[in-house]
């Protein structure tokens, strides 16, 4: 079973807010949302060797979005037991991204562990050093 940690949750940051380099914590009132799966869930962890088995290479975690995304649909089409992709973070270096498709949506859980708007106080340090740390603004 996967479990939150402040490397998943800093990847989460730097990968939602990539494209302004910008974390705002007011616009469209963002929240940092975390959660267990209720089940296990069969993924195909891309960190290996399969993107290239299946053709593709590592480069499959920081190419252009929509190529990520083709090779997902075509994923969730060719393995109907597949869940969730396991990947590397393009932009949190070390960190691991988990991506659960809708087929398992049974084993997202009621309630999150965690529901915070991104203007909470008690986030600001933290989001402060994410920002530091991957040279981006914080709003």
């Amino acid at each position: 079973m996967w479990r939150t940690s402040s490397r998943r949750r800093r990847a989460a940051i730097v990968e939602v807010f990539q494209d302004a380099r910008l974390i705002d914590r007011v616009l469209d009132s963002p929240w940092l949302v975390a959660f267990e799966l209720t089940r296990d869930v069969t993924a195909l962890d891309l960190r290996g060797p399969w993107p290239t088995v299946a053709g593709a290479s590592q480069a499959i975690a920081s190419c252009r979005r929509d190529t990520a995304q083709a090779w997902s649909r075509a994923i969730y089409e060719a393995y109907p037991t597949v869940g969730a992709l396991i990947s590397p973070s393009a932009m949190a270096g070390g960190a691991t991204n988990v991506a659960v498709f809708e087929r398992s949506r049974d084993a997202l859980p009621k309630q999150p562990r965690l529901h915070v708007p991104l203007a909470h106080p008690g986030l600001e340090a933290s989001l402060s050093r994410i920002a530091t740390t991957f040279g981006y603004d914080l709003r």
